[in-house]
């Protein structure tokens, strides 16, 4: 480049070539050697300049690329549990609280927090099971004294020596329970509401 720029042949360049005496300037087409050494010194620097700020910013893009990759496989990884309990949470509805997460890992953060969704599951799970069983044998045992009153009525309506309308007026509010209890949404309405688990 230097030989180019300044019209020398790069031949007349080569140190070998140059006769060198420190008494004597040396001139090359009437260009000082000194100057020449710096021109090719500084062409050589901005070279590897060049060179060097390529080379940084390729390496610099591929690694950028890497820990991009790197970031979402691993934070991927972590996230794993998360998606596990939030798919568990959306499945579950009244009669599938018997699932439960076990998340298997290190003891770390989101196993306590698995662990504590679960603990928190088995207490809804037993508080829904004790409460249809309360609600079946709640409406169980108001039906059964009700049938028998319903019946005595039925056989005291039957005999016509019994003033109906004294009947009558004890079967309407018979009939009005009767139907509540079969109805097992309004049965906690006869009944005062269960102690606390």
């Amino acid at each position: 480049m230097v030989a180019q720029r300044l019209h020398i042949p790069p031949e007349l360049l080569d140190p070998a070539s140059m006769p060198f005496n420190p008494e004597q300037r040396i001139l090359v087409n009437g260009v000082p050697v000194g100057r020449l050494i710096a021109e090719v010194q500084r062409e050589l620097h901005d070279e590897a300049l060049r060179q060097l700020m390529l080379m940084s910013g390729v390496a610099l893009a591929i690694m950028a690329m890497v820990s991009l990759g790197l970031g979402w496989l691993v934070s991927g990884r972590m996230l794993r549990p998360l998606k596990q309990m939030t798919s568990t949470a959306r499945r579950l509805s009244g009669s599938t609280l018997h699932e439960r997460i076990a998340l298997k890992g290190p003891r770390d953060e989101l196993k306590d927090l698995a662990d504590t969704f679960d603990e928190m599951l088995e207490r809804l799970d037993t508080a829904f099971r004790a409460q249809k069983d309360f609600v079946a044998n709640a409406s169980h045992e108001l039906r059964t004294p009700l049938t028998i009153i319903r019946t005595e009525m039925d056989v005291a309506l039957a005999d016509p020596q019994i003033d109906h309308e004294e009947l009558q007026a004890m079967a309407g509010p018979c009939a009005t329970r009767w139907t509540a209890a079969n109805d097992s949404s309004t049965v906690c309405w006869f009944l005062p509401a269960p102690t606390a688990y």
